[in-house]
């Protein structure tokens, strides 16, 4: 009831003559505590939270029924702010260990504004399909596969040309099979019924151009508009697929090159209320493919759990894990895994977690940015939540800082202050060990509170 007065004489009366032995009970309960603490602050898997929802439930179907044995990562390819890019590059150097600088890397602040649906890319000419820009994203696919991510790659089959890749997937590679005159678009196929289809388009016959290779040196900038305009014809939209939403057949009086000036492209690659004239194709971002072989990797020492993976927890200030301390923030530092390195942690303690490896696969892509920024695309949410929490703690120091002073200007005295500081600090022990507990109980009787393993 509102203004009763509570009285706990009673309960003082037993304790003050048995303070010592209620002293060393809670002393021993706190000590009791440190387990479920440890297991409360032990690194969760953000993926496998229990979460009520139908894309969850569905993607947990796949993975239980139909168990991929690949990892595709994703790594959007987008063109830099001009005014960014300098005339004269030269990589961003690794750091001690073969780690990416990321302190020093193109912030993605840097990435060119997108400036709408069906816009197009004016400068640079083509915009992504650009030849420089081309020749870029092939060096940084040369990077993914020198990369010690790069012996567990696993072959795929790219959509336009029909080409089998080694795992590794970028525009630049489908205009390398397709000038050489060797995918599907360019020889002849069997339909259904046995009879023999011509080819959909070719590279021999490039009017006033000599159609070249793609690895020539005398190749231009019309070779690319060339290629791309046939591909964008003769593969249903697949080849436009790889593009941004922004591309567009932009005019240009100093083409040879005839395409679609505006109208809407069908989802069979058609287009209707379109303008033909002279120009080129052009837009603002294409994807780098990477796809893993993931029992390979198991079997080497790598896990796609990050629960259950090796935890970074080294100091050596300004190193604190997996993250470095730059300008009043953490920042990735991933460490520099390979086969060998994995294998023998596995043996020690716990495999290698592989979206430490994707992240440092990602710092090594875009060391190498110049007129482009790389950015990953759905992987690393483990590392960017734990990059959090312990950016986080700055904030709970600077909390803890203003309770004492707070404490300070209300209490005035040292002991006073000691005294409540420990007991919110017990207080705060005891909450975390009960969730600890908590999880470890529902672990022992077979159901989960948290979380659960996949």
């Amino acid at each position: 009831m509102a203004g009763e007065t509570r009285d706990f004489s009673t309960l003082a009366k037993w304790m003050v003559p048995h303070r010592r032995k209620v002293h060393l009970a809670i002393a021993l309960l706190t000590l009791l505590m440190l387990p479920g603490v440890l297991t409360a602050i032990e690194p969760i898997d953000v993926e496998s939270y229990d979460l009520d929802s139908p894309e969850i439930e569905a993607l947990d179907v796949i993975k239980n029924e139909f168990g991929a044995s690949e990892e595709v990562v994703g790594f959007m390819v987008i063109l830099r702010d001009r005014q960014y890019v300098e005339d004269e590059h030269a990589d961003v150097p690794s750091v001690s260990e073969g780690i990416p600088d990321y302190a020093n890397l193109h912030p993605n602040t840097e990435i060119a504004s997108f400036t709408g649906k069906d816009s197009g890319v004016n400068s640079p000419t083509g915009g992504i399909l650009n030849l420089s820009v081309i020749q870029e994203i092939d060096r940084k696919a040369n990077i993914a596969r020198n990369h010690s991510l790069g012996q567990h790659l696993t072959p795929m089959v790219n959509d336009v040309t029909g080409w089998q890749s080694d795992g590794i997937m970028t525009v630049t590679d489908i205009f390398r099979h397709f000038m050489a005159n060797d995918s599907i678009l360019t020889r002849e196929g069997v339909s259904p019924f046995g009879s023999i289809v011509p080819p959909r388009t070719q590279w021999t016959d490039c009017g006033i151009i000599e159609c070249l290779q793609f690895d020539d040196p005398a190749i231009t900038q019309a070779h690319i508009d060339l290629a791309a305009h046939r591909m964008a014809n003769s593969s249903e939209g697949n080849f436009l697929r790889w593009l941004s939403l922004d591309r567009a057949f932009l005019p240009d009086p100093t083409s040879d090159v005839t395409g679609p000036i505006g109208g809407k492209m069908s989802f069979d690659g058609n287009f209707s209320e379109a303008i033909w004239g002279k120009g080129r194709w052009s837009a603002s971002a294409t994807w780098l493919l990477v796809q893993l072989d993931k029992p390979a990797m198991k079997e080497n020492g790598w896990t796609f759990s990050w629960k259950d993976a090796h935890p970074e927890s080294k100091i050596d200030w300004p190193v604190v894990g997996g993250y470095t301390f730059h300008d009043g923030e953490f920042i990735a530092h991933p460490p520099n895994y390979d086969d060998e390195k994995c294998a023998a942690l596995a043996a020690e303690s716990a495999p290698c977690a592989t979206e430490w490896g994707i992240q440092h696969l990602e710092g090594s892509i875009r060391s190498s940015d110049h007129q482009t920024i790389s950015l990953m695309i759905g992987v690393g949410v483990n590392v960017e939540i734990t990059r959090e929490v312990q950016s986080s703690m700055n904030l709970l120091f600077l909390m803890g800082l203003a309770i004492i002073i707070l404490l300070w200007f209300s209490l005035r005295r040292v002991s006073d202050v000691l005294i409540v500081c420990t007991a919110l600090g017990g207080a705060l022990l005891w909450m975390q060990g009960l969730i600890g507990h908590a999880s470890l109980l529902g672990d022992w009787f077979g159901f989960d509170i948290i979380y659960y393993q996949f």
